[in-house]
C-alpha cells in the first residue's frame, strides 16, 4: 500500500492498542485478526507494487521509441538520377518538393542534393536548386 502523503510504500500495519481501544471483546478480536492477516499479506502487496512499477516503466519506454523502417536502400545512383530528372522537369525545386513528388524521404534527398551541390553538380538559389553543366546527364560525371 502507498502512503498518501509521500506516495511511498506505507509501513506495515501494526497491532497498536489505539486501533481497537474501547472496543468490546468481539470487535477487538476481529481487529486483531484483521491486523494479523494484513501482516501476512503485506509482502504480497509490496511485490504487487514492484511489479506495477516495472510494468509502468516498460510501458513508458515503449511509448518513446521511434518506429523502425524496413526500407531497402535504393541502388547506387538512383536518388541522384531521380533528383536530376525532377530538376530537369521542375527547375528551382527544393528537396521537400522533390520528396513530395517522388515519395522518397526528404532527408535522403536533401543529403544527396547537398553532396551534389558541394561537387558542383547543382547550384542553390533562393527558390531551390538548378542543374549545372557539370551535373547535366550528358556532360556530367557519375558519382
Amino acid at each position: 500500500m502507498l502512503d498518501a502523503a509521500t506516495d511511498q510504500p506505507a509501513a506495515p500495519p501494526t497491532m497498536s492498542a489505539e486501533c481497537c481501544a474501547g472496543a468490546g471483546p468481539a470487535v477487538s478480536e476481529i481487529c486483531v485478526a484483521a491486523h494479523r492477516r494484513l501482516l501476512e499479506l503485506e509482502p504480497y502487496l509490496q511485490e504487487a507494487q514492484r511489479l506495477h512499477a516495472i510494468l509502468d516503466a516498460a510501458l513508458a519506454s515503449t511509448r518513446h521509441t521511434k518506429p523502425t523502417h524496413n526500407r531497402a536502400r535504393a541502388p547506387t545512383g538512383t536518388n541522384k538520377q531521380l533528383i536530376l530528372s525532377e530538376l530537369s522537369k521542375h527547375p528551382g525545386s527544393t528537396a521537400a518538393q522533390i520528396a513530395t513528388r517522388t515519395g522518397r524521404p526528404r532527408s535522403v534527398l536533401a543529403s544527396t542534393i547537398s553532396r551534389m551541390a558541394r561537387h558542383g553538380e547543382l547550384t542553390r538559389t533562393d527558390a531551390g536548386f538548378h542543374i549545372t553543366d557539370r551535373g547535366s546527364p550528358t556532360t556530367g560525371y557519375a558519382r
